[in-house]
């Protein structure tokens, strides 16, 4: 697991050329256990919840979603 308590500005080793796919699958895991245990989650479905508008349905895309954690 990285240290989260100081940011990094490196470029995402994901995203890099030639990554290999088991790095891929932990970078992956650890954005979710980065996103449940800083809150993310809770941050955009309170955001989310902010929004009403009863004659309309939401549609929501996320481009680029990672492992697609914070869609389920």
């Amino acid at each position: 697991m990285p240290d989260l308590s100081v940011r990094s500005y490196l470029p995402e080793k994901m995203d890099q050329p030639g990554v290999e796919e088991k790095e891929i699958h932990q970078a992956l895991r650890e954005l979710e256990i980065i996103n449940k245990k800083l809150g993310g989650y809770h941050v955009i479905l309170n955001a989310l919840n902010k929004i009403k508008w009863p004659d309309r349905v939401l549609v929501i895309m996320d481009l680029g979603c990672g492992g697609g954690d914070m869609l389920r």
